[in-house]
């Protein structure tokens, strides 16, 4: 029995670092980059790792490429006693990946993102699911059916659901994702992405507690940014700063 299972995306992540602002950087031209550093990371596999170094007995599902990045992931997850649940590579897609490039002279970056073998996950790649919590990233295509179909497994199951949609899903709205939602026990996001999800441009931060306390069943946590979290639970609103601390990386 796992504490929880996380099903999100598994993906390479590449920085690069230039030495130039980004709106300089013009069409055909070829860009010097000063740094590059290259990482594991993903929704579904950031959150795995997270929870298994708390503690916890964690389990991931999601798909990655039958490639040299995907087999990087896998042994990554391994090291940090993360249990790979029945993956099957992906013959049609590659590992997912991630361009970062960031400007050292400004606080800001372009992402450039390929979903790839994160969205091919089928009902097919799900077996027997023994666990109290499943934690759900973003996932689009396959992937989010097969997700949809998981949560209503959960409510059958009594098993627990927190859900953690990034901007891609909550732009779609609180109509798209009504399945989940109706299975979610408690979601987390940050500001923006509860005002996309929520179709609103009302900052302030009550409304927006009591809007997804709605649409979901117990616990509403919504991040701020320096300002820090604020979580309702339909009784009660909590609010806690954000700790002040070096940023070394984003």
């Amino acid at each position: 029995m796992f504490d929880v299972i996380c099903l999100g995306s598994a993906t390479i992540d590449i920085f690069l670092t230039i030495h130039q602002r980004l709106k300089s950087v013009s069409y055909g031209s070829k860009v010097l980059v000063k740094d590059l550093e290259m990482f594991t990371g993903g929704g579904g596999t950031n959150a795995a790792v997270a929870l298994s170094r708390l503690g916890l007995n964690v389990g991931f599902l999601g798909k990655v490429g039958d490639d040299h990045n995907g087999e990087m992931i896998l042994k990554e997850l391994e090291k940090e006693k993360v249990k790979v649940l029945k993956t099957k590579l992906s013959k049609k897609h590659m590992t997912s990946l991630s361009m970062i490039l960031k400007s050292e002279l400004e606080q800001d970056r372009v992402i450039y993102t390929y979903k790839g073998a994160s969205d091919d996950l089928g009902s097919d790649d799900v077996g027997k699911l023994a666990t109290k919590w499943i934690y759900f990233g973003t996932l689009l295509g396959k992937s989010f059916k097969t997700a949809e179909k998981l949560v209503g497994f959960c409510q059958k199951k009594g098993i627990k659901v927190l859900f953690n949609p990034s901007t891609y899903l909550a732009a779609k709205g609180t109509g798209y994702l009504r399945k989940i939602l109706a299975g979610t026990n408690i979601i987390v996001l940050n500001k923006s992405e509860a005002k996309l999800l929520l179709r609103t441009r009302n900052n302030n931060i009550k409304f927006l507690l009591k809007e997804l306390k709605e649409k979901v069943k117990e616990i509403v946590v919504v991040t701020e940014g320096a300002k820090g979290v604020h979580v309702y639970d339909g009784d009660y609103m909590y609010s806690m700063g954000s700790y002040k601390v070096k940023v070394v990386h984003t």
